[in-house]
This record gives structure tokens, C-alpha cells and sequence, in this order.
């Protein structure tokens, strides 16, 4: 395989991944994810962003004594919809169940009684037991977009961390909501009221809102 140009946003990606390697995380590359059909990761579709066979897995690991219908009631609640809540809320829902678990409603095995347990998610005491896992080009489909993320940080299953590499002297075929752009003018607006800049958008933030060309 030839080497990629050392300033590409290729080289970037690879190095990364390399970095990560190096940290024992597992990497894939996933462009090819779905050329024979079915997906390597085992998802049903783009739009499942939680990979729940490595989230099962896990689970069954660190919930040794749990019946597997409680597994299955956490891992409905991790990755239920929560289009409802503000991205705060949501936010804070999950993070909640990443530091105490999920707790769920069992029934006993005679059937005679209900049970309160809490389902670890991710094993706090002993880091190496988690699954951790690093994915390159990983494509995802919502609403209206289907789109691809250059780097996608799954633990246990689920993603953590996502970094896409971009290079300013390349035209993006298309144009993106810059809300960086939307906070500035509102806030020098104010300034300008007071003497101070106009509404221009700063440098940085000006490809991004369409007001110059790379």
C-alpha cells in the first residue's frame, strides 16, 4: 500500500489510529464496513451508532449474577431515543448511567416477585476490563443526512469520542449552519453598539459560514 502524502488528512488518520493502537485500543477502518451486505461491526443498519454486540458482551462480563433480560432492559435504556429531552438533558441522563449503571425491574425466577438491580456499564475500578475500541470512517444515517466520521472512540460499545480531520484549503461540496459564526455576530453586535467591531464573523469561522472562499 503506498504511503499516504504526509500532510493528508490520510496520514493524520493513520497516525492517529496508530496512537491509539499504542494505548491498546483495537482499530478498524470501516469504509468497507457493509461491501458484502451485512455489517463487520455488527450493526442492523447506518443509523445505530451503539454497537451492541461489544456492548452485550461487556455486560454479560461485568453482570456476571444478572439475568440476561436485565442486560437486555439496560441496554434498551442506553440506547433508547431521547429526541424528546434537550441535548443537555440527554447528556446528562447518560452520563448518569455510565458512572452508576442502569437500574432495572427483574422478575424472579419463580416468577413471584420483582427485583431492583443495577447493570454496571463500564468498569470504573479496573480500566483494562472495559472494550475499547477506535474506528475509522464510520458511517452513520439520521433523519435526513447520512454522513461519515473519520474517527469514532467506542467504550463498551458505545461512542465516546468523534474526530473529524478537515483541511481549510479544501472546498467542502457543502455548506454547514456555523453556529460559532450566529454566537459572534450576536456578541459584537453589542460591541458595535458600544463603539467597538462590526458583525463580521472572525477569520477563523468565515469558510465555514459561506462569507469567503478557501
Amino acid at each position: 500500500m503506498p504511503h499516504p502524502n504526509p500532510d493528508s488528512e490520510d496520514a493524520l488518520e493513520r497516525a492517529t489510529m496508530q496512537l491509539f493502537a499504542d494505548l491498546d485500543w483495537q482499530t478498524i477502518f470501516a469504509m468497507h464496513e457493509w461491501d458484502h451486505g451485512t455489517s463487520t461491526l455488527g450493526r442492523s443498519n447506518r443509523s445505530e451508532v451503539v454497537l451492541v454486540p461489544r456492548l452485550q458482551a461487556v455486560l454479560q462480563r461485568l453482570n456476571p449474577d444478572l439475568p440476561a433480560a436485565a442486560l437486555e432492559l439496560a441496554i434498551s435504556e442506553l440506547t433508547r431515543d431521547r429526541a424528546t429531552v434537550s441535548l443537555v438533558q440527554a447528556n446528562q441522563q447518560l452520563y448518569r448511567l455510565l458512572r452508576d449503571g442502569v437500574a432495572v425491574t427483574v422478575t424472579s425466577a419463580e416468577g413471584d416477585a420483582e427485583k431492583l438491580e443495577q447493570v454496571r456499564v463500564l468498569d470504573w475500578d479496573h480500566p483494562d476490563s472495559n472494550d475499547y475500541l477506535l474506528v475509522a470512517q464510520f458511517w452513520m444515517t439520521g433523519e435526513i443526512y447520512t454522513r461519515c466520521a473519520d474517527l469514532i472512540g467506542f467504550v463498551n460499545g458505545l461512542p465516546q469520542a468523534k474526530t473529524i480531520f478537515l483541511y481549510v484549503h479544501r472546498i467542502i461540496p457543502f455548506r454547514v449552519e456555523c453556529s460559532a459564526c450566529a454566537g459572534h455576530a450576536s456578541s459584537n453586535e453589542t460591541a458595535s453598539r458600544r463603539g467597538g467591531v462590526g458583525r463580521r464573523p472572525p477569520p477563523m469561522f468565515l469558510f465555514w459560514c459561506g462569507a469567503a472562499k478557501p
